[in-house]
C-alpha cells in the first residue's frame, strides 16, 4: 500500500472521530433519531408511509410530530400498538436513576416476558 494511501486513510479517519463527537452533530443526530422511543416510532412510522419523508428537514419532522398522540406514554403506547421492550425498560430506568435490581423494574420486566417463574 502506498503511504500517500495510508495517511489519506489515517486523516480520514480521524476527520469522522472528530466530526462524530462534536456536539451539534450530536445533537443533529438526536433530533433524526429521538431517544424519547413514541417519537422514533412515529418517525419510523412517518417514514414507511411517506416515501418522500426527509429525517433531516425540521419542518418534515414537525409535521410528524403532529400526527403524534398527544397522551400519556401508556395511552399513547396503546394507541401505537407498542409493548415495552427490554431494552426500553432498562433505558427508562437508568433515565429515572433506578437500580436494574429495583423491585419495580423487575415487575416490569416480568409482565413484559408474561410472568417468569422463579
Amino acid at each position: 500500500m502506498r503511504p500517500s494511501l495510508v495517511v489519506t486513510a489515517v486523516i480520514g479517519m480521524a476527520a469522522g472521530v472528530i466530526a462524530a463527537s462534536s456536539q451539534p452533530v450530536r445533537d443533529l443526530f438526536n433530533e433524526i433519531y429521538p431517544i424519547d422511543f413514541i417519537k422514533r416510532h412515529v418517525l419510523n412510522l412517518c417514514e414507511s408511509y411517506d416515501l418522500g419523508f426527509d429525517r433531516l428537514d425540521p419542518t418534515a419532522r414537525e409535521e410528524c410530530y403532529r400526527g403524534m398522540p398527544k397522551a400519556t406514554p401508556d395511552e399513547a403506547h396503546a394507541r401505537l400498538g407498542l409493548m415495552a421492550n427490554q431494552l426500553d425498560l432498562r433505558q427508562a430506568a437508568d433515565r429515572r436513576g433506578v437500580p436494574g435490581n429495583d423491585i419495580r423494574v423487575i415487575e416490569e420486566t416480568e409482565a413484559v416476558r408474561g410472568g417468569i417463574s422463579r
